[in-house]
C-alpha cells in the first residue's frame, strides 16, 4: 500500500521545474519573434533606400546641411526617407559628383545648389526626370545649377551612339538643342535629329569616331560605378541623392532644404 502511494506522488511534477521549463520555453518565442522581426525590418529599410533620397555629408555644403536628418520633408512626405550612411560608406565612396569643364551644365556655379543628373538619352525614365528637372532649374535659375552626365546602358548599343552624338553635338555648341530632341527615340531616327542641326557634318563625323569623345563618355560611366549608381536616372541635388521618379515637387524641397 505505501509502495503504491509512493508512485502516485513521483508522478505528481515539481512545481519549480514546470515554472522553469515554461519560462525557458516562453523566453525561446520571444528570442526567435525578434530575430524574425529584426530580419523582416532591415530587409524592408534595404528595399525603401533603394527608391528613396539617400543623404550623406558633403565636405562642400553648408555646415547646417551636411546630410543632417530633416524631419520637416520626412514628416510631409511618408514615401521618402532620408537615410544616413555609415562612416565606412563615406570613407569608402566619394561623397557627390564632380563637375568639370566638360559637363554640359546649365546656370551658375556659383549657385547654391547644383543638381547632376546621370542618365541615359535612350530611357523613358531619364527623360520623365529631366523634364521636371529642367523646370525647376526654369524656375531657381538664381539658386541652381544643373549639370548633365552620361550613363548609357552598355547593353543597348543606341544608348551608347546616343551618348556619342550628344558629346559630338556639344562640340559644335548644340548639346541643349540636341538633348529634348534625341530622349527616347529609336536608334534608327538619329540620323534624321542629327541632320537638321546645323553643324559642320565631317566635323561630326570625324567625332563620333574620336577617342576623345569616347572618353568622355566613359567618364561619365566610370564616374557612375564609383558612386555605386546602378540606376537611371540618379540625381544628387547638393548632398542628397535621389533614384526613381523624380518630381519637382520633391527637388523643390530639397533646395530650399539647402539654402
Amino acid at each position: 500500500m505505501s509502495n503504491s502511494k509512493f508512485q502516485i506522488k513521483s508522478q505528481i511534477p515539481n512545481p519549480k521545474r514546470l515554472i522553469t521549463v515554461l519560462t525557458v520555453f516562453v523566453a525561446g518565442l520571444g528570442l526567435s519573434a525578434l530575430a524574425v522581426g529584426t530580419v523582416w525590418v532591415r530587409a524592408y529599410q534595404s528595399y525603401t533606400s533603394s527608391t528613396s533620397y539617400t543623404s550623406y555629408r558633403s565636405d562642400t555644403a553648408d555646415e547646417s546641411n551636411k546630410g543632417e536628418w530633416s524631419d520637416e520633408v520626412g514628416f510631409r512626405d511618408p514615401l521618402i526617407t532620408l537615410v544616413k550612411p555609415t562612416a565606412a560608406y563615406r570613407a569608402e565612396t566619394p561623397l557627390r559628383p564632380s563637375v568639370t569643364e566638360d559637363d554640359p551644365v546649365w546656370g551658375d556655379s556659383a549657385a547654391p545648389v547644383r543638381i547632376v543628373v546621370f542618365g541615359d538619352l535612350a530611357d523613358g525614365a531619364t527623360k520623365e526626370a529631366w523634364q521636371e528637372l529642367y523646370a525647376v532649374w526654369e524656375t531657381h535659375q538664381d539658386a541652381v545649377q544643373l549639370v548633365w552626365k552620361d550613363f548609357p546602358n552598355p547593353l543597348n548599343p543606341g544608348s551608347r551612339e546616343a551618348a556619342l552624338a550628344a558629346r559630338c553635338v556639344q562640340e559644335q555648341g548644340q548639346f541643349r538643342t540636341l538633348l529634348e530632341s534625341l530622349f527616347g527615340i529609336p536608334y534608327s531616327k538619329f540620323e534624321d535629329v542629327i541632320t537638321k542641326l546645323d553643324l559642320d557634318e565631317e566635323a561630326y563625323a570625324a567625332c563620333m569616331r574620336s577617342s576623345e569623345a569616347i572618353g568622355l563618355v566613359n567618364r561619365g560611366m566610370e564616374e557612375a560605378q564609383a558612386l555605386d549608381i546602378d540606376a537611371v536616372p540618379t540625381v544628387f541635388v547638393g548632398p542628397y541623392r535621389m533614384t526613381g521618379t523624380i518630381g519637382a515637387e520633391n527637388v523643390e524641397r530639397l533646395v530650399g532644404l539647402i539654402q
